[in-house]
């Protein structure tokens, strides 16, 4: 069954911002590289400051998660990329989050709002986590038998209790 992941309205916010702004400078710096075309150093730095701004619009786009697909043995995290598989017999606990239970949570290598939440955080209550979210509210998390803290958000909160059925049906 998949589970949508759409944004919230602060990490459309986010990623509406920071894409039009990525826009503006790419057309300014594409501007400047027209009008002093003989400033060789003028052209690269613009030249590197484009390619910056697409990869990094291109990269947090292709790890952001679209959907939750909850196959009978398995949870699936589809990204464009690099989708994230984790096996229902693998999981020990599932719990909802409710607000307050990340409050404080630190980025420590990980997207905070451009296409979604994710990567790696930290919080003094749960400790370390990676994150594959698109919304501050809903989220679920899955702690692994490795004791790995894996956090999402469906737009459907039933994606916890179907895989609490399937971790009573083993």
């Amino acid at each position: 069954m998949i589970y949508k992941a759409s944004l919230d309205k602060l990490s459309k916010f986010i990623t509406y911002s920071v894409s039009i702004i990525f826009l503006i400078l790419i057309i300014t710096s594409v501007y400047y590289i027209y009008t002093y075309p003989l400033n060789n150093e003028l052209v690269v730095s613009h030249i590197c400051m484009i390619i910056f701004f697409i990869i990094t619009l291109v990269f947090c786009y292709l790890l952001s998660p679209r959907n939750y697909i909850l196959y009978s043995d398995c949870l699936i995290i589809d990204r464009p990329i690099k989708p994230v598989k984790i096996m229902i017999n693998e999981i020990k606990e599932i719990k909802v989050l409710e607000f307050h239970d990340l409050t404080g949570l630190v980025r420590t290598f990980g997207n905070g709002g451009l296409f979604g939440y994710y990567g790696k955080f930290y919080s003094r209550k749960q400790g370390k986590m990676t994150l594959y979210t698109t919304r501050r509210d809903n989220r679920i998390m899955i702690i692994t038998k490795a004791d790995k803290k894996i956090i999402i958000s469906p737009d459907d909160l039933a994606l916890a209790k179907n895989i609490e059925l399937k971790l009573n049906n083993k």
